[in-house]
């Protein structure tokens, strides 16, 4: 448990000292925050996987022109085999707002929003507009 709590740590550090909006960003310091996401997203911990795929998507959020399809098959992994039905849900969410560039425009993480507004209002968005996000 400890282990996980300082990985989650380091993981939000890392996220919290990339420079918001239109400012570029550190290649090493984005680097480890997607290390650390990645392995946060792997853990046994409920509470850090829920946590880290709100983290991956305020990444997307503040910088909609980064690549983040590296994360698409620990996603698709999480939909398919987590235990928690919220984590899949979730993930599945995850999963389109990380590969959909428009969606990642209309639906932005405010800054001090919890996850659980953010998914509401991500779940909103895609029921509006199903039409507009179906394949």
């Amino acid at each position: 448990m400890r282990k996980v709590m300082m990985l989650f740590f380091m993981l939000l550090l890392a996220v919290n000292n990339l420079p918001a909006g239109d400012a570029a960003i550190d290649g090493k310091k984005l680097d480890l925050a997607k290390k650390g996401l990645m392995q946060t997203l792997k853990s046994d911990n409920f509470g850090a996987r829920y946590s880290a795929l709100h983290v991956l998507l305020k990444l997307k959020s503040d910088y909609p022109e980064l690549n983040l399809s590296e994360f698409n098959p620990i996603l698709v992994s999480m939909v398919k085999n987590d235990r928690a039905s919220v984590i899949r849900v979730n993930a599945n969410m995850a999963y389109i707002y990380i590969n959909s560039d428009e969606l990642s425009q209309r639906v932005k993480v405010s800054e001090r929003e919890d996850a659980v507004a953010f998914f509401n209002s991500l779940y909103g968005e895609l029921n509006q507009n199903a039409l507009a996000f179906a394949d």
